[in-house]
């Protein structure tokens, strides 16, 4: 993944913690095999309403541009064995 994506998913995250209702994007303090991971989830009232598995950065950019575009997250996402095309 590229630095300049890496800065967009960092402001993206930083900016969608909220204190009330809304999604929640936080980074774990934790690491899986020397990744970074992320916790999505969604609030209402307090709640919480909607929850994804802790994924690694890269995966995470994907479920969240989903999010934002207003589509559900992709379920089977895979690296690629061998190049497409």
């Amino acid at each position: 993944m590229g630095k300049k994506i890496k800065k967009k998913l960092k402001k993206i995250i930083y900016k969608a913690l909220t204190k009330d209702d809304g999604w929640h994007i936080k980074k774990s303090k934790h690491k899986v095999c020397g990744d970074d991971m992320v916790h999505i989830r969604r609030l209402y009232k307090g709640r919480v309403v909607e929850s994804y598995a802790p994924l690694p950065v890269d995966k995470a950019a994907v479920y969240i541009m989903a999010i934002i575009q207003g589509y559900q997250p992709p379920r089977g996402l895979h690296h690629l064995d061998k190049p497409s095309g």
